[in-house]
């Protein structure tokens, strides 16, 4: 969203302005937006037409810039940057496991098939709907445990599991 009032911004500058380069038209709308004024590079005090735009860049770039923080503060406040960075970090890791086993389903048998896998130090991925279900088998295994939320008749889902890559397959309905 940044980016596209930034661009919006610099066009707005270059289009309404004779004589400014492009980069003064970018320069002036980072200061604006920025609300760092260290002066204007495009002479804006004397051009109604000028003032009024940059009176609405002022606004909607600040209103852009409340906005990712308070979404970022969002994330964070609510752990869920913390959620992303492990799940692509174990989905980084999935990516570079061979001859893995997938289990899809963590019913009561894949449970068990589960368990035995990973207590050969096996290297294994987990699929299945039920995140609640996978939180509370990897907390009982007290060991990382790489999984994918949804459903394993997903074709992208399967190919995050490394299903191209992984001769042990089983897929076992949740019971």
């Amino acid at each position: 969203m940044q980016l596209l009032v930034f661009a919006g911004g610099t066009s707005g500058y270059y289009l309404l302005t004779d004589e400014s380069s492009l980069l003064d038209c970018a320069f002036m709308t980072a200061i604006t937006i920025t609300t760092v004024g260290y002066g204007e590079s495009i002479p804006v005090s004397h051009d109604p037409v000028l003032q009024v735009f940059t009176i609405f860049l002022l606004i909607i770039g600040m209103g852009a810039v409340l906005y990712f923080v308070s979404a970022l503060a969002a994330l964070m406040i609510e752990g869920q940057l913390r959620d992303i960075f492990q799940r692509w970090q174990m989905e980084r890791r999935v990516a570079g496991f061979e001859n893995h086993f997938i289990i899809a389903g963590l019913g009561r048998t894949g449970r068990n098939i589960a368990e035995e896998v990973l207590r050969g130090d096996n290297d294994c991925v987990l699929i299945d709907n039920d995140e609640q279900r996978l939180d509370e088998f990897v907390a009982a295994m007290k060991k990382s445990v790489n999984f994918v939320v949804g459903d394993a008749t997903d074709d992208d889902i399967l190919r995050r599991a490394g299903i191209e890559r992984a001769p042990g397959r089983g897929f076992l309905p949740g019971q």
